[in-house]
């Protein structure tokens, strides 16, 4: 997701409506109205606040809905009316706003190429794949956004020139009101990066236990693991589960393997690698043929209807069928590629 880009967009936002906000029983400034700029803001980051509080409770899908269209359609009356009490905009004016801002984070993250279901509950379709427009570097995302944010400044000195702004609070000075508005848009940027520096340092942690799970590491795979497993959270839904259950595969604790990898499927399932190692383990758990079947099934036809295409796809059928075909089967190996990461 951009880290710096949602600030730029709610500065860039408040310029662009500030000239009409001012309230009609007020004087007619053309600057913003009062900490509309900081509301913007933190509307622009609203998703990931309430993505990384349902995360902090452990409801993973709540980072599912809040970065989805019901989301924003659903908190859009109540942001409406913060924007109503602030502004001489309409209810249905301060409605779109709201909802506006909050889409375009959704927008943004996609941009980026960051997966995303903005149809949830109503479809889990991903969005965003492939799509890089966005830089992923921080400084660069934070030039581009800066260059993008310069121009919108640009415009609105332009169509400020000659005009004179005057002060439409009565209970702020000029000055304070500005420099508190500051400071609380700094604060929310210094949350924001405190926030990716544990993202970073966690994301270092979840790739050393990749590296100890490759060489046979599992205890101190596991113990990283544990550590990566915090607010705020780094890895995608399911991610650390499964490489909890695929550990336990490797050391041949099939109760614990299918614990965590139901887990990391229930989480997300449409993590293709999950989905097939659920198979597998199924496949070759020591049950009679039927109950193999039985329970192999499920997975089975949920990767034929959406996952036909992917290039593991042959390879996991074959490794099912086989197993399946196996009277005594095998221990189950898990397929561990880079993009399960």
């Amino acid at each position: 997701m951009p880290l710096l880009g949602h600030a730029f967009t709610g500065m860039a936002t408040a310029l662009i409506v500030g000239p009409y906000s001012s309230k009609k029983s007020e004087i007619p400034s053309f600057s913003p109205v009062p900490f509309l700029t900081t509301t913007l803001v933190i509307f622009s980051y609203l998703p990931d606040i309430v993505s990384q509080c349902c995360l902090y409770f452990d409801w993973y899908d709540g980072r599912l809905l809040a970065h989805s269209i019901l989301f924003a359609f659903l908190f859009s009356p109540a942001a409406g009316l913060i924007l109503n009490r602030l502004t001489s905009f309409t209810k249905k004016q301060c409605f779109l706003l709201a909802f506006t801002t909050i889409m375009l984070h959704d927008l943004l993250d996609i941009l980026q190429s960051t997966d995303r279901q903005p149809l949830w509950p109503f479809s889990t379709t991903l969005f965003g794949n492939g799509i890089t427009i966005i830089p992923h570097n921080p400084t660069k995302e934070a030039l581009l956004f800066g260059c993008i944010y310069c121009l919108v400044l640009s415009w609105y000195l332009f169509q400020r020139r000659g005009r004179k702004s005057v002060h439409t609070c009565n209970h702020m000075p000029p000055f304070r009101q500005k420099w508190s508005e500051r400071i609380l848009i700094g604060t929310i940027i210094l949350i924001v990066l405190a926030t990716y520096h544990l993202r970073v340092q966690r994301t270092h942690s979840f790739q050393q236990a990749m590296f100890y799970f490759h060489h046979q590491d599992y205890s101190n795979a596991l113990r990283l693991i544990n550590m990566v497993d915090k607010w705020p959270r780094i890895a995608k839904p399911g991610r650390l589960d499964y490489l909890r259950g695929v550990i336990y595969m490797q050391q041949h604790r099939p109760v614990l393997a299918e614990k965590y990898l139901l887990l990391s499927y229930n989480r997300n399932q449409n993590f293709f690698w999950c989905i097939g190692d659920l198979a597998l383990l199924y496949a070759k758990t020591h049950k009679t043929h039927s109950q193999r079947i039985a329970l192999t099934e499920p997975y089975l036809r949920k990767m034929r209807n959406n996952f036909s295409h992917h290039q593991d796809f042959s390879q996991y059928m074959q490794k099912i069928q086989l197993a399946l075909a196996s009277r005594h089967p095998p221990q189950a190996a898990p397929a561990i590629t880079s993009e399960t990461q």
